[in-house]
């Protein structure tokens, strides 16, 4: 009860909008983006569109998310001729969040590239080349797409991870493990400037772990490293799990954007309690919050000889058709943010994992276009209230009168914008009244309702439309 009188206190407090300051930082909305291992998707033009542009059901479209974190916590490292695959996918190498065998040097600057894309043009390639062919479009935003990279952290007690200046590194001490993290930054910002990218730019580093414990110098480290970013002129950001040790000091050691991990949608049997904690923690604690759901993932050998990949549903995908409980628990997270304040006052991040928002944007299922047409919406708000980007047409709210809507037949439903408060009333072609509900008015994303293939009439406000749903 102390959090929420606390909760109550700031807003009452607030007597400025958004638009009156850079509320949310230098990024407004930042898109966690899985590029390193080898079940990764390739995030190639295609797969970054959703993540850029959102067209509405009204036609109109806008930029989505400006920021994106290029993250990965592990890789498997090259396949030797003639090795088994199965040795191959079991043998990892960490970046210093999992318990792996620490990557060494040739596998951090492997990682480097891998997240540039100076291999395969893919990730920040890919990225940079597909915002060039969405500006003429959309129009530019009033900055450029901002990207964050990971940086991997000097993790236990290692001393095989190489050389600087003919020096073997030893990471048992402060030193080694520092010097090593600084010829990654450095070694970033060299080839962030080759790569000559056209319409992003580099924000920060991002620390790795997502707990920063009292052992292997871990506090030191991560003081050193984010006045170190700071003279390179970068931002450092990280997102600890549920209130991991020490989440609450992060900006006591210079870390810029604290994003806290709610961890929520990712089993059933969490209580919801833990939702409204990290909310409220970030509310006390000047932290942003990570938005969490899941969709579909690459993986899977078919043969074991081919090694072939396929896109699988995540156990715990939120997906409508995989699983309305975890669907409902993404609900719960958009739901909350929104009564709560947190789209209107706090940096987001989100964890869609592997290729969630593509999958959600793709989906053939309404409930799925419902709730990212609503999630979009607020990023659309976020990013007008920022000034960082304002759409070249007019939302639904502007596009008709107060007392109208916009219907859509879609598969298996019908998608009304809920812009004019009052009955909405579904008619068969015979005549026969098949839905009659209330609606509330003043939201963008609308409502769907659920209708079998066929022709209907909707009468919603002082529209007559005649809509068919395959």
């Amino acid at each position: 009860m102390k959090y929420l009188r606390s909760l109550i206190v700031i807003f009452s407090a607030l007597s400025f909008t958004i638009a009156d300051a850079q509320q949310f930082g230098s990024i407004d909305d930042l898109a966690l983006i899985w590029v390193g291992a080898r079940h990764r998707p390739d995030w190639n033009k295609e797969l970054f569109t959703p993540y850029l542009v959102h067209e509405y059901p009204d036609g109109h479209k806008s930029w989505l998310f400006d920021g994106f974190l290029m993250i990965d916590g592990w890789t498997n490292g090259e396949r030797q001729d003639g090795e088994d695959l199965s040795s191959y996918l079991n043998r990892r190498y960490t970046f210093g969040e999992a318990n792996f065998t620490p990557a060494d040097k040739d596998m951090w600057e492997w990682l480097l590239h891998r997240q540039l894309g100076t291999y395969d043009n893919l990730a920040c390639r890919a990225l940079d080349d597909r915002i060039g062919e969405l500006i003429p479009e959309l129009g530019a935003p009033a900055g450029k797409h901002k990207v964050v990279m990971t940086l991997p952290i000097s993790y236990q007690a290692y001393n095989g991870w190489g050389r600087i200046d003919g020096k073997m590194l030893n990471f048992a001490n402060l030193d080694d493990k520092l010097a090593a993290m600084k010829w990654y930054v450095d070694l970033l910002l060299e080839e962030w400037e080759k790569a000559d990218f056209k319409n992003i730019e580099l924000a920060g580093v991002y620390w790795l772990r997502e707990s920063i414990s009292d052992s292997f110098y871990e506090v030191s480290c991560a003081k050193a490293m984010s006045e170190y970013a700071h003279e390179k002129g970068l931002e450092m950001y990280w997102i600890p799990y549920y209130r991991a040790s020490h989440y609450k000091d992060g900006k006591s050691y210079g870390i810029d954007m604290v994003y806290h991990q709610p961890n929520y949608v990712f089993d059933l049997s969490r209580p919801r309690e833990m939702l409204v904690n990290a909310i409220e923690d970030a509310y006390e604690y000047d932290l942003g919050m990570l938005l969490e759901f899941e969709g579909n993932c690459i993986d899977g050998i078919d043969d074991g000889i081919n090694d072939t990949r396929k896109v699988v549903a995540q156990s715990n995908s939120c997906l409508y058709d995989h699983s309305q409980a975890f669907y409902n628990r993404f609900v719960e997270y958009v739901d909350l943010f929104e009564e709560k304040g947190v789209f209107d006052f706090m940096p987001i991040g989100y964890y869609a994992g592997y290729q969630a928002v593509y999958d959600f944007t793709n989906s053939k299922n309404p409930k799925d276009q419902e709730i990212i047409n609503r999630l979009a919406s607020f990023i659309e708000k976020r990013h007008i209230q920022s000034e960082w980007y304002i759409p070249q047409s007019a939302g639904i709210s502007d596009a008709v009168g107060d007392n109208q809507a916009t219907v859509y037949g879609l598969d298996g439903a019908i998608y009304i914008s809920d812009v004019a408060a009052g009955k909405v009333e579904v008619f068969g072609v015979d005549g026969r009244k098949v839905v009659s509900r209330e609606i509330s008015g003043g939201f963008r994303y609308g409502v769907t309702v659920d209708c079998p293939s066929g022709v209907y009439i909707v009468r919603a406000g002082s529209n007559v439309t005649k809509v068919t749903v395959r």
